[in-house]
């Protein structure tokens, strides 16, 4: 997706990538705060559909800005165009204070601000990946992919736990908490400010445009790499409900979301350090299949959990280890199986089915909630990841079998 840039000082770039890292931390910090604004949505009279409503109108947000981050890089260049994700999550978030501040809040105000957050980490997430590439060497690419998820994982979870840290020891309210998002956000602003001048040269980085390779789309649809973006999507539908929705299920159900994010993180980047390499050595026809059936098991378990602690706390934790390890199988499955030439495109496009499942599926999330409850949505979420178990099985069988 990108090429290195010229190595004129290697300590100076160790630091710049430390410092890449530091801005995934921040701006996941910000997300994993706003992990707590369905609750908050909740508690002042809305339901899980309306939080829903407002997430299905950041995709188009989220996915226009993929496309056009091309465009900002040749126009601006990158070094001037990363640190923007940043900054417009901390509008974004500034805005939501605003408006619940001011009194009666304004339901059309709430959907700027989403616009503006799905702008900011849809940004963020495309240029940072990139500039993590850029300031890397080939050995050590694959390496420091693995740190900047672990950092983003950190967090999230780190978000909402130190959200309720200051509600119960600084005394701040539930308005007051997003305060941290917007302050962490300002500070990976600069920290990416800081972070793009330390490059001396971004002129070898470039950043591929969906729209001028579109002609190469039908030789792409016919290889087995549709099947892995729909999977993505999936995973990206599991994903944003167990987020998103896991403050208003523990408040439901005398349960602690603290505990949840806390073993979530444990077993993403646990199982990320502890068994990725060796995963990432067998084939995925082997792997994914079972992760898939081990995660459907585990979001049963979930489902039962109410008011159990302890089943909710293994729950988390075996959650982290199945997503945490299936994902990048995916990811890496689905470049394995496109042609050299149109890799990039896959890369592009696998964002694309990912920001797609990520903002508009909590809209299908919370009409399950209000239909069914929140036992009937896990195992919703269950059937989800059975279906990506059939549908892995099934695939690699037929590429085993043309081969």
């Amino acid at each position: 997706m990108t090429d290195q840039v010229e190595v004129v000082n290697g300590s100076q770039l160790k630091v710049s990538r430390s410092l890449f890292f530091l801005e995934r931390f921040l701006v996941s910090f910000s997300m994993g705060v706003f992990a707590l604004f369905p609750a908050f949505l909740v508690d002042i009279g809305y339901t899980e559909v309306f939080y829903g409503s407002l997430s299905s109108f950041g995709v188009v947000f989220a996915i226009g800005s993929i496309l056009l981050v091309p465009i900002a890089y040749m126009r601006f260049g990158l070094k001037n165009s990363a640190p923007f994700g940043a900054l417009m999550y901390a509008i974004g978030s500034f805005i939501v204070i605003l408006n619940v501040s001011a009194g009666q809040p304004i339901e059309a105000v709430f959907y700027a601000a989403v616009a503006m957050q799905s702008i900011g980490w849809s940004v963020h997430f495309t240029t940072g990946s990139v500039c993590i590439a850029a300031v890397a060497s080939e050995d050590t690419r694959a390496h420091n992919f693995m740190l900047y998820a672990a950092f983003s994982t950190l967090g999230l979870s780190c978000g909402p736990i130190f959200a309720d840290l200051g509600i119960t020891y600084a005394g701040l309210d539930s308005v007051g908490v997003f305060w941290l998002a917007v302050f962490a956000s300002l500070l990976a602003f600069g920290v990416s400010i800081r972070a793009a001048g330390m490059v001396p040269d971004w002129s070898s980085v470039s950043i591929p445009n969906l729209l001028d390779t579109l002609d190469r789309l039908p030789r792409l649809v016919r290889s087995p790499v549709p099947v892995f973006l729909v999977l993505v999507f999936m995973c990206a539908c599991i994903y944003t409900t167990l987020i998103h929705f896991q403050a208003t299920f523990a408040d439901a159900n005398s349960l602690s979301h603290e505990t949840f994010f806390l073993f979530w993180a444990l077993g993403v980047v646990g199982s990320r350090f502890a068994f990725g390499a060796a995963i990432a050595g067998m084939p995925g026809s082997v792997t994914l299949s079972p992760l898939f059936v081990g995660l459907a098991v585990t979001l049963v378990v979930l489902s039962a959990s109410a008011g159990n602690p302890l089943l909710y706390a293994i729950a988390a934790l075996s959650l982290g280890v199945t997503y945490g390890l299936s994902y990048p199988i995916v990811q890496a499955q689905a470049v394995k199986f496109a042609p050299p030439e149109l890799r990039t495109m896959t890369q592009v496009l696998f964002s694309l089915f990912y920001f797609f499942g990520l903002y508009a599926f909590p809209l299908v999330a919370g009409l399950v909630i209000v239909t069914i409850t929140y036992p009937g949505l896990w195992i919703t979420l269950g059937g989800i990841a059975l279906a990506q178990a059939a549908i892995a099985f099934v695939t690699f069988r037929k590429a085993s079998g043309a081969a």
